[in-house]
């Protein structure tokens, strides 16, 4: 019986980590959408800014990377905070 229950938490455990991790990779997917935005914007300068830096694309990559971050992290908040909200609608 234990050999069953291990099975289902692994189960359990990767489901949860795979869930997480959707979330965050639509978080990044957003963030590139933002960038790009911001890119074809040109707001305040800094598409202009960012492109013209010849040869490092170190800035890019790290204003996307780091509001992935940020926009990931909002989204795995909001999913799992939503979890919740579907057993609720059958009150």
């Amino acid at each position: 019986m234990t050999f069953a229950s291990r099975h289902t938490e692994r189960q359990s455990w990767r489901a949860q980590v795979l869930f997480l991790l959707r979330h965050a990779l639509i978080g990044f997917g957003l963030a590139a959408v933002f960038v790009g935005a911001v890119l074809w914007s040109n707001a305040f300068g800094l598409g202009h800014l960012l492109i013209g830096a010849v040869g490092h694309p170190l800035p890019l990559l790290l204003l996307w990377f780091f509001t992935g971050l940020t926009m990931g992290s909002i989204q795995m908040g909001i999913a799992v905070m939503s979890l919740g909200d579907e057993n609720m609608d059958s009150d």
